[in-house]
């Protein structure tokens, strides 16, 4: 039963990692690990296993990474976004000079 928190604590510090690196790719496979991770430890709880205050705590902790990891993925977005619109308005002044200059070729 000790691998169940074992393995919450492990994804915990992936998870961390994965945020403090920036790497969006495995943060998006880590948290497809949460739920079931969560369930394991919930039903050992449930039989006794571990205290509640102990899984309590890993899961508020839990919370704070998943929690830092959204942020940095919609900041990350918000960043993809400024740099798209600032590439589409270079696009959008190069055709309208683009325009001009074959209108001044005629």
């Amino acid at each position: 039963m000790a691998e169940n928190l074992e393995q919450l604590d492990q994804l915990i510090d992936d998870l961390r990692h994965a945020a403090a690196t920036e790497n969006w790719d495995r943060l998006s496979e880590l948290h497809e690990a949460v739920q079931p991770n969560v369930a394991r430890v919930m039903n050992a709880v449930a039989t006794g296993a571990y205290s509640a205050d102990v899984v309590r705590q890993r899961l508020e902790e839990l919370r704070r990474v998943c929690d830092l990891g959204l942020q940095g993925a919609q900041a990350a977005r918000a960043a993809a976004k400024t740099a798209l619109d600032e590439m589409r308005q270079n696009r959008q002044a190069v055709s309208a000079y683009h325009k001009i200059a074959m209108n001044q070729l005629k």
